[in-house]
């Protein structure tokens, strides 16, 4: 279970309990989701991993194993870096992103009850079997935990050193770039690298070469794509409700 995601906000009311607005439930999706194939409407599955009790000791009124359903409310296909770099929609960012929208929450007792949840933001995903690591980002989306900022602060930093050097910019440049990408292939392929993948770091300096060229860093981005969202059933994430969910006292009617 995705450790130290769940923040319950239950109260208690006449004849029913209130789970309020910001409580987030950590669920494990049963539908496989890949951005590739994605499309807005798509139905999605999870199911509850962490429990609702009424009270300390109570009896859970939601309890590990309920389902809830919904919908993919959102898809951003894989792009070339440069598109990215053009276009003011997720400006920078030319990975793959999804988001679900669940509706309804379902009991062994009855039908369910309507509900309105979403990704909680700027939380991990756990358990997608990737060696990436993917997460929710400020935008409720999820998506490779994968920032360029860090790499652009890089490029700057070759820029200005390159160009203090005066006529020796062009070899300066593109053998600092060529350095940090060797170092950090990430830095010149414009996204995360994979520890097996194979020439990596010779790739990465090659390739920072050229980035550190004038023009190269346009160049590369008509030929780098991003990567995309492949989340496996029982991948886990942890949902946040944007709105009140009354939760009778009673077994939920048929």
């Amino acid at each position: 279970m995705a450790p130290g995601l769940s923040h319950i906000d239950l109260r208690r009311q006449r004849d029913s309990y209130l789970l309020c607005t910001g409580s987030r439930l950590v669920v494990s999706i049963l539908t496989p989701l890949d951005s590739s194939t994605a499309r807005v409407g798509d139905r999605v599955s999870a199911m509850l991993l962490t429990p609702v009790a009424a009270g300390k000791n109570g009896s859970n009124l939601l309890a590990p194993g309920t389902i809830l359903s919904g919908w993919v409310s959102d898809v951003f296909h894989v792009r070339r870096a440069l598109s990215s770099q053009l276009s003011p929609s997720r400006w920078s960012n030319s990975n793959a992103a999804l988001n679900i929208h669940f509706d309804r929450i379902q009991s062994h007792h009855g039908p369910g009850l309507a509900i309105s949840a979403n990704p909680a933001k700027e939380t991990a995903v756990f358990g997608t079997g990737s060696e990436f690591e993917f997460a929710v980002n400020k935008r409720g989306e999820i998506t490779l935990d994968f920032s360029r900022g860090k790499y652009t602060a890089t490029s700057v930093a070759v820029g200005a050193v390159s160009l203090a050097t005066g006529p020796l910019s062009l070899v300066v440049g593109p053998a600092l770039s060529g350095t940090a990408g060797a170092m950090d292939p990430a830095y010149a392929l414009d996204r995360p690298v994979s520890q097996n993948e194979s020439h990596r770091r010779f790739r990465g300096f090659c390739q920072g070469m050229v980035k550190g060229l004038p023009g190269g860093s346009l160049l590369l981005g008509t030929k780098h794509r991003g990567l995309g969202v492949e989340l496996p059933a029982g991948a886990q994430l942890c949902v946040e409700l944007d709105n009140d969910l009354v939760i009778p006292n009673k077994p939920w009617s048929r």
